[in-house]
């Protein structure tokens, strides 16, 4: 853990957002990204909890708690406070194939099962993925995690894909095959 007192010595503080009215005449990000100070300061509250429900991604009570794609929360908010951030994308990409998708669509299920925010705001988990991402882009960082066949083995696949409010999550299922194939099928399942 990169700052045992972060989350005592630090508030919470979000992105600032372009006011809706104004953000509907273009199609720009409306969030400002932080500096990258204040930014490594919100990876900092980041407790590095014993039991990380964040990254859990299980049912309890019949309601959905942490990271669906089980993201490894705590360790890229460790390299982004210790300024690793090629490290922290490689870290990311473990987890989750479509970063660039979840870190805007997503309703950040990290932040909701954050024991941070038991006693106080939780840890600001989409912003940070997002700051990770967003490197990863500006550095040149990004490319396929495709791992290729020999010419012999040729395998096919269908994937069936669910309706558009889940499409980030199961596109991320469904990639992971890919890696290992050349062909793959995706239907979208109502």
């Amino acid at each position: 853990m990169g700052k045992p007192t972060g989350f005592l010595e630090y508030e919470r503080k979000n992105n600032q957002a372009v006011e809706p009215l104004e953000r509907i005449k273009n199609f720009n990000e409306f969030h400002t990204p932080m500096r990258e100070k204040d930014r490594r300061e919100q990876a900092a509250r980041c407790m590095n909890c014993g039991v990380p429900f964040c990254q859990s991604g299980m049912m309890i009570g019949g309601m959905a708690s942490g990271c669906p794609l089980n993201n490894l929360v705590p360790e890229w908010n460790d390299l982004l406070y210790h300024g690793n951030y090629k490290k922290a994308l490689q870290m990311l990409r473990q987890t989750n194939n479509f970063p660039e998708f979840t870190s805007r669509v997503c309703p950040a299920l990290c932040e909701a099962a954050c024991t941070c925010g038991l006693n106080d705001t939780p840890v600001t988990c989409k912003a940070n993925e997002n700051a990770i991402i967003e490197y990863g882009y500006a550095n040149e960082l990004m490319g396929a995690q495709l791992q290729r066949l020999g010419p012999a083995k040729r395998l096919q696949s269908s994937v069936p894909v669910l309706p558009d409010w889940q499409q980030p999550i199961s596109l991320t299922a469904a990639v992971i095959p890919l890696r290992y194939m050349r062909e793959m099928i995706i239907s979208e399942v109502f």
